[in-house]
C-alpha cells in the first residue's frame, strides 16, 4: 500500500496485490466428471494495526471515512494459466468485480469458469485501495488476511 502521513481529512492509500514474483496461484489438479468449480477468495481476519492503533477495514459508513473500508479490484489483474492442456486457458476463469469488504464477507479474486478442466495458474496485478480515516495516529499498519480456495 502506498505511504500517506497523517490527515485530519479522509484520504486513501492504494497498493497492488499478487506481483510478478509474488503470484497468488491456483491448482485444480483433479478434474472431475461432475464439473465442481472452484472460487479464490480474499478475507481479512483482523482491523489494520500497529501496535495499540487501529481502524477496520469493512465499515462503510461516510464511504469509509468514518472507521475505514477496503476496495478489492480483482478485475484489475492479469490472468495467467501455467500448464500444457489446450483446455486450460485464462478464458475457463473469471476474476471478480471491484468489491468493498463488508463485515467478514470474503472478496471473490478468481472463480473456475469450467470445473471439469485441469487448470493451474495465477493472478497478479490487484488493486487495493483503503479509506483512511481522519485523525488516524501515524504507523506502520499491518492487516492480516487469508487466501482460501473453495469448491463451489
Amino acid at each position: 500500500m502506498s505511504t500517506t502521513g497523517f490527515s485530519f481529512d479522509c484520504q486513501t492509500s492504494t497498493g497492488t496485490l499478487g506481483s510478478p514474483t509474488q503470484r497468488l496461484y491456483v491448482i485444480n489438479p483433479d478434474a472431475t466428471a461432475s464439473g465442481q468449480s472452484w472460487n479464490l477468495l480474499l478475507a481479512a481476519t483482523a482491523d489494520w494495526t500497529d501496535g495499540s492503533n487501529s481502524y477496520t477495514y469493512n465499515d462503510p459508513a461516510n464511504a469509509g471515512c468514518d472507521n475505514g473500508q477496503l476496495t478489492v479490484d480483482p478485475s484489475a489483474g492479469t490472468v495467467t494459466a501455467d500448464c500444457a492442456s489446450t483446455a486450460c486457458t485464462s478464458a475457463v476463469v473469471t476474476r471478480g468485480s471491484s468489491t468493498a469488504m463488508s463485515g467478514a464477507t470474503p472478496v471473490d479474486i478468481l472463480t473456475s469458469a469450467v470445473g471439469d478442466t485441469l487448470w493451474r495458474g495465477y493472478i497478479t496485478g490487484i488493486d487495493p485501495s483503503q479509506e483512511i480515516p481522519g485523525e488516524t495516529p501515524a504507523g506502520n499498519y499491518t492487516l492480516p488476511v487469508t487466501l482460501t480456495v473453495v469448491a463451489s
